[in-house]
This record gives C-alpha cells, structure tokens and sequence, in this order.
C-alpha cells in the first residue's frame, strides 16, 4: 500500500483505498504471506477501536464481503496510482488469479478510470509478473 497516496487522502478516500487492497488480498480466497505485510500497513492506519478497523478485520476474516462503491473525489492520477498499486499487490504472491483481475477492473471503474487504462494496468500487471518469473529462474 503506498502511504505517500494514503497519506495525500482524505478519512473517506482512505478507507474506500483500504477497501480496494482488501478485496484484492482476498479475492482469491487466500491470503498469502506477501498479502500479510500488505494487511499490517493498512491496520496500522486505523486505530483499532475504530469501526473502520472492525469493519476491516470482518473483511479478512471473511465474515463480511468488501463492497467498492463508486467514488468521484480522487482524481485521475491518483486512481491510476491506486490502480497500479492494487495491480501490486495482486501480483504479490506470485500470481494474477482471474478474480483478482475482475476486482482490478471494479476497483478501476469505480474511480472513473476508462477501460483501456484499466486493461493497460492489467497487462502492466502482468508483464511485472513475467519478469519476476524470467529473473528467477
């Protein structure tokens, strides 16, 4: 999760981008040692007394399902970011499941983000991955 972008965010954005990490990190439907340090950063943002820590905690445990609502107030470079750091943490275990991809593009329409950025940012996803897979072997 890239704190620069969190931290230039208002509480509202912030847990909306939350969200979006959490339902990559659990979209399919394990949460691998990668996705672990991705899970702590977030918690560490919210106290964890909070509604939003709670409400977080119900998503990773699996007991609640991570709505993305549509949300208008982040503006166009910045949702690129946040896409292509959701895109990240997609890839993070070594692998881009399809459920992972769909939650890309929901996460990406929901910002406003037009289809054809948003297939980019997959195939940037996936060309990151390629690479990591060329470079160890």
């Amino acid at each position: 999760m890239n704190r620069r972008l969190f931290n230039d965010m208002n509480q509202e954005e912030q847990f909306w981008y939350a969200k979006a990490v959490v339902a990559i990190i659990v979209a399919d439907g394990r949460i691998d040692d990668a996705e672990i340090k991705y899970l702590r950063t977030i918690f560490d943002f919210f106290t964890k007394s909070s509604v939003q820590f709670e409400e977080l905690e119900q998503y990773t445990q699996g007991t609640k399902k991570v709505k993305i609502e549509k949300i208008t107030t982040i503006d166009a470079q910045k949702a690129n970011d946040i896409l292509k750091d959701c895109t990240s943490v997609a890839i993070s275990d070594g692998e881009f499941h399809p459920k992972e991809e769909k939650i890309i593009r929901k996460i990406g329409t929901s910002m406003g983000i037009e289809t054809s950025t948003i297939e980019h940012i997959i195939q940037w996803g996936r060309a990151q991955l390629a690479y990591i897979f060329a470079i160890s072997i």
